[in-house]
């Protein structure tokens, strides 16, 4: 299952945990981090390395579980190059794995150097972009993914639906 702490925000993840507790033991979560919602419902960065483990263990507490299979860093900016800040990001969800609140890191919204800057670092499992027919930017990151037999996730493969594209 695809989800965020923002999605709704929070009503979503309430839903998934209603709706399927107990969870199958082979059922797969995975979460984005580093954007929430203002109280006018506009989505902002929540990115901070500090904030990137709050959305976690948000993401953790309204679902009721205690791991996520993966967690993806959404890259706020994905016109800004890769660099310290980047790194900073990646290293945060490094340690969030390594005190087993996820089992992997995804990435979502970047670019083919955002994905080979963290490949320098850690495993990637996943990459959610968008993608359809109407949009194939990302088709090099989805190359690079299937050379390297990364999960590829497109969001909107169907295109956006109207008024949306702004708000997700």
């Amino acid at each position: 299952i695809d989800t965020a702490q923002y999605y709704g925000p929070g009503v979503v993840n309430e839903l998934i945990s209603d709706a399927l507790r107990p969870f199958p033991s082979d059922l797969a979560i995975v979460s984005k981090v580093a954007v929430r919602r203002a109280p006018d419902g506009a989505v902002t960065p929540f990115d901070e390395p500090y904030q990137l483990r709050q959305g976690i263990e948000d993401n953790l507490a309204t679902l009721g579980i205690g791991r996520l299979a993966a967690v993806n860093l959404r890259v706020v900016d994905q016109t800004a190059p890769p660099g310290r800040r980047f790194d900073a990001q990646v290293a945060e969800l490094v340690n969030a794995r390594a005190e087993g609140l996820v089992d992997g890191i995804g990435l979502s919204n970047v670019t083919r150097g955002h994905l080979l800057r963290a490949l320098d670092h850690i495993e990637i499992v996943c990459v959610q972009n968008l993608f359809n027919l109407a949009d194939q930017r990302s088709l090099d990151v989805l190359g690079e993914c299937v050379r390297r037999d990364i999960a590829f996730v497109p969001f909107c493969p169907l295109g956006w639906p109207r008024g949306v594209r702004n708000q997700i």
